[in-house]
Protein backbone atom coordinates (compact mmCIF):
# COMPACT_ATOMS: atom_id res chain seq x y z
CA UNK A 1 0.00 0.00 0.00
CA UNK A 2 1.20 3.51 -0.79
CA UNK A 3 2.39 5.47 2.24
CA UNK A 4 1.39 9.13 2.12
CA UNK A 5 3.05 11.88 4.15
CA UNK A 6 2.04 15.48 4.83
CA UNK A 7 4.27 18.52 5.17
CA UNK A 8 2.32 20.62 7.67
CA UNK A 9 2.51 24.18 8.96
CA UNK A 10 1.04 25.35 12.25
CA UNK A 11 0.61 29.08 11.91
CA UNK A 12 -2.92 30.49 11.78
CA UNK A 13 -2.68 31.60 8.17
CA UNK A 14 -3.51 30.12 4.77
CA UNK A 15 -0.96 27.31 4.54
CA UNK A 16 -1.32 26.47 8.21
CA UNK A 17 -5.10 26.30 7.95
CA UNK A 18 -5.01 24.22 4.78
CA UNK A 19 -2.55 21.67 6.15
CA UNK A 20 -4.39 21.49 9.49
CA UNK A 21 -7.63 20.66 7.66
CA UNK A 22 -5.86 18.10 5.47
CA UNK A 23 -4.28 16.43 8.52
CA UNK A 24 -7.63 16.10 10.23
CA UNK A 25 -9.49 14.97 7.11
CA UNK A 26 -7.10 12.28 5.90
CA UNK A 27 -5.19 9.54 7.70
CA UNK A 28 -1.59 10.33 6.72
CA UNK A 29 1.08 7.73 7.43
CA UNK A 30 3.55 10.38 8.56
CA UNK A 31 3.56 14.15 9.13
CA UNK A 32 6.53 16.52 8.93
CA UNK A 33 5.64 19.55 11.04
CA UNK A 34 7.51 22.61 9.76
CA UNK A 35 8.39 25.33 12.27
CA UNK A 36 9.94 28.48 10.84
CA UNK A 37 10.23 30.47 14.06
CA UNK A 38 8.71 33.62 12.60
CA UNK A 39 7.54 35.64 15.63
CA UNK A 40 4.96 37.53 13.54
CA UNK A 41 2.95 34.33 12.93
CA UNK A 42 2.85 32.31 16.16
CA UNK A 43 3.09 28.54 15.77
CA UNK A 44 1.78 25.69 17.88
CA UNK A 45 4.50 23.01 18.11
CA UNK A 46 1.99 20.59 19.70
CA UNK A 47 -0.59 20.85 16.91
CA UNK A 48 0.35 17.52 15.29
CA UNK A 49 1.01 14.95 18.03
CA UNK A 50 3.53 12.31 16.97
CA UNK A 51 4.71 14.30 13.95
CA UNK A 52 8.36 14.74 13.06
CA UNK A 53 9.56 18.33 13.53
CA UNK A 54 11.61 20.26 10.97
CA UNK A 55 13.00 23.73 11.61
CA UNK A 56 13.05 25.93 8.52
CA UNK A 57 15.97 28.27 9.18
CA UNK A 58 17.51 30.57 6.64
CA UNK A 59 15.38 29.06 3.89
CA UNK A 60 16.69 25.53 4.44
CA UNK A 61 16.00 22.30 6.29
CA UNK A 62 18.61 19.91 7.64
CA UNK A 63 18.90 16.42 6.22
CA UNK A 64 18.68 15.02 9.76
CA UNK A 65 15.14 16.37 10.08
CA UNK A 66 13.79 15.71 6.58
CA UNK A 67 15.37 12.49 5.29
CA UNK A 68 13.85 10.19 7.96
CA UNK A 69 10.38 11.53 7.05
CA UNK A 70 11.00 10.98 3.33
CA UNK A 71 12.15 7.43 4.00
CA UNK A 72 8.82 6.67 5.73
CA UNK A 73 6.61 7.64 2.77
CA UNK A 74 6.15 7.01 -0.94
CA UNK A 75 4.21 10.20 -1.74
CA UNK A 76 4.37 13.63 -0.10
CA UNK A 77 1.36 15.95 0.06
CA UNK A 78 2.32 19.59 0.45
CA UNK A 79 0.42 22.87 0.28
CA UNK A 80 2.74 25.67 -0.77
CA UNK A 81 2.54 29.10 -2.32
CA UNK A 82 4.69 30.24 -5.21
CA UNK A 83 5.99 33.79 -5.15
CA UNK A 84 7.16 35.25 -8.42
Amino acid sequence: MTRVGLIARSNKRGLGTQTFEAAHGYDFDSILHVLDGNPIWPEDPDLYPGARIAHFKGGEFTDDEVVPFLNEVDVVFSVEALSV
